[in-house]
């Protein structure tokens, strides 16, 4: 109780309670499950090189338990959580503009009078969930790529060298590279959320 924001309060002071909350319960939930995927990431991008090079030796065992203690062995239990805190950043960024656009897109529909009609619903979440994401999808592509180096020779020393070497592989688009799938898994589950929504009556 000490804790919770007065409903009283302003809403910049709401909005930070909101975000530091979110982060703070999907950062708890990434201590246990992030070295998970990570070792996912890796999983694909060693798919993808053997695909190009069927001769090519594994880089990791087939047993993902068996993955993860041949990293630690070799690179320290960081390596595991390399782009964590790239992670929580981009929670706070994507959680934040999705708060802000929500509450004004729906401050709007409450003025027109078109807040409770389905259809409104699906395009306010999906243009929320669009902005939102591609907000923070350049953050996700940088974790992504620190993921897939560590425990290797060209593991990256920072967030830093890791933009560094994407800017200077493709330039800005690069950092929106497979946007488009993201949006769309996104787009999915919003469209989902909403028709259960309707058919609850909610």
């Amino acid at each position: 109780d000490a804790c919770r924001v007065p409903r009283e309060a302003p809403y910049q002071e709401k909005l930070i309670g909101y975000v530091f909350a979110e982060t703070l319960t999907g950062g708890l939930s990434l201590l246990f499950n992030y070295p998970l995927d990570v070792m996912r990431t890796k999983y694909v991008a060693e798919a993808l090189r053997r695909a190009a090079d069927p001769s090519a030796a594994p880089m990791y065992s087939i047993n993902w338990l068996g993955a993860c203690i041949q990293i630690v062995q070799g690179a320290g239990i960081r390596q595991l959580y390399s782009g964590y805190l790239l992670t929580i950043f981009g929670m706070m960024v994507y959680r934040g503009s999705y708060k802000v656009l929500y509450d004004g897109i729906n401050e709007v529909g409450k003025r027109m009078g078109v807040q409770g009609n389905t259809l409104i619903k699906l395009g306010t979440g999906v243009l929320i969930s669009t902005m939102a994401a591609l907000l923070s999808y350049p953050l996700d592509t940088v974790r992504r790529r620190e993921a897939v180096a560590s425990g290797t020779n060209y593991a990256y020393q920072s967030s830093n060298a890791a933009c560094i070497a994407i800017d200077s592989a493709g330039g800005f688009k690069a950092y929106f590279a497979g946007a488009g799938l993201n949006i769309a898994r996104s787009l999915i589950a919003v469209a989902t959320f909403t028709f259960l929504e309707g058919l609850m009556g909610t």
